[in-house]
């Protein structure tokens, strides 16, 4: 069955963003997806959201908002809201 409407605007929701280390890629969280937006190279972070993100889904989490990268800029890590939450370990 089709998602509703209102459901497919709360899948594609902003909910947490964060830049990569080395500073060369935005991660954005909605409720559902992680998009990754590469920086062109000398580009403006407006060149790299106008652009295609690599979008992938996302596990399960009650309501995804917290999103950070590990220092080494390998890894994503996600969590939810309620307590507990779970803390998963993204490799994009």
């Amino acid at each position: 069955a089709a998602a509703s409407p209102r459901r497919a605007r709360l899948d594609g929701q902003v909910t947490a963003a964060a830049v990569s280390p080395d500073r060369n890629t935005l991660a954005v969280m909605t409720y559902r997806y992680l998009l990754l937006y590469p920086r062109p190279a000398n580009g403006n972070w407006a060149d790299a959201v106008a652009g295609t993100p690599r979008t992938s889904e996302l596990p399960w989490l009650p309501q995804a908002e917290a999103l950070g990268w590990s220092p080494d800029g390998r890894s994503l890590y996600a969590t939810g809201e309620f307590i507990p939450a779970p803390l998963y370990r993204i490799d994009p």
